[in-house]
């Protein structure tokens, strides 16, 4: 009996090692965002910061995307 669960010890490792991988990937996204330079934040000499009308709605438009997919994953 302790030959075979022996046996199974190390298949059971693997396979919990990949199901945990599996698992916490399934949510996880390769793709990059590249915001053009024309709409890239400007620091102003009295340290605010300026940003174009184009920049501002790709960047409503890119977080009303991030929090979709964020809530698909839950």
């Amino acid at each position: 009996m302790r030959k075979t669960w022996r046996n199974w010890t190390g298949a059971l490792l693997v396979a919990t090692a990949v199901l945990s991988a599996a698992f916490s990937s399934a949510c996880a996204r390769p793709e990059v965002t590249v915001i053009p330079e024309e709409r890239m934040m400007r620091k102003l000499p009295n340290g605010n910061y300026e940003v174009t009308p184009a920049w501002l709605k790709e960047r409503y438009e890119f977080e009303r995307w991030a929090a979709e997919e964020a809530r698909r994953c839950r």
